[in-house]
């Protein structure tokens, strides 16, 4: 008998349905509470999430709504398929990237690096730089050539 069957929740029909994060594990599940549309009954069940092809899902946390497809038994685990709200378009006057170690940027011969410890390193056949007003160019120590 599973964790999930020994909290005496029946599970709801298989197929596609809105939940919500009742909990994250440890283990990289996440427990989701699917009631049924008459609000008569409802399961819980243990979650994996559906990657991106990168290998990345989508940002989640208990007490979001989820779009979950149900397991056809408690030996079986659920998928999220995605996190169901409204939509929020792009911030197009703010963009962040992060990255803990290492930020690569890469175009044909072209490169950019940022390293944790504060060094850029930029790679490239020809670079140009322009200024329409002032081009500063400051450092503790400036090397040209």
């Amino acid at each position: 008998m599973s964790l999930i069957e020994s909290m005496g929740a029946s599970l709801a029909s298989p197929g596609v349905t809105p939940g919500q994060i009742v909990e994250l594990t440890e283990s990289g599940y996440a427990l989701v509470q699917v009631t049924r549309p008459d609000g008569s009954e409802s399961s819980k069940f243990l979650c994996r999430f559906l990657l991106n092809a990168d290998g990345f899902s989508v940002p989640v946390a208990v007490g979001d709504v989820v779009l979950v497809l149900v397991p056809s038994s408690y030996e079986d685990t659920g998928c999220i398929l995605g996190k169901i709200g409204a939509y929020n378009p792009p911030d197009k006057e703010h963009v962040l990237i992060e990255a803990g170690q290492e930020l690569s940027l890469r175009c044909g011969n072209a490169s950019i690096k940022m390293r944790s410890d504060g060094k850029v390193l930029t790679s490239a056949v020809d670079i140009s730089s322009l200024a329409k007003r002032t081009h500063k160019v400051r450092g503790g120590s400036v090397q040209i050539n």
